[in-house]
């Protein structure tokens, strides 16, 4: 049976995953700080999936080819999963969380659009990867 549930904020993802968890506790490592670091290299590898996926079809495929699509969907489900396991680990709250990014919006709203411009031209300098499709 497919049980559909509606996630709508992080701390619905973080419900689901301590769910998960408890499911699987015997087999799984415990809920502590010593083990964070270890979700944050499964998601790691996670993100290099999508971007595989990336490389190999491309970003119009992912829009616009239901298989792509899915696969992608897949991939970047896992990579919140793990972003949403660690911060289980590191008993971050989604209310600690949601504080800090709404923060993080407000000093990047605050940027001048040229710091923003040379930001994103380092960020992507030498990332010619993704944008070719050979």
């Amino acid at each position: 049976m497919v049980v559909q549930q509606h996630v709508g904020e992080i701390s619905d993802m973080m419900e689901m995953q301590r769910a998960l968890w408890t499911l699987h506790k015997d087999a799984w490592p415990p809920i502590e700080p010593a083990y964070g670091k270890d979700f944050i290299l499964y998601m790691m590898e996670e993100v290099g999936e999508c971007i595989a996926i990336l490389k190999k079809k491309g970003g119009d495929a992912v829009v616009n080819d239901p298989a792509v699509r899915a696969h992608f969907l897949e991939e970047a489900s896992d990579v919140l999963m793990y972003f949403t396991d660690m911060l289980l680990h590191y008993h971050v709250t989604p209310e600690e969380l949601s504080r800090a990014y709404a923060e993080k919006h407000r000093r990047n709203s605050a940027s001048s659009a040229s710091n923003s411009r040379s930001f994103l031209s380092s960020a992507m300098a030498g990332h010619s990867l993704l944008y070719n499709n050979t």
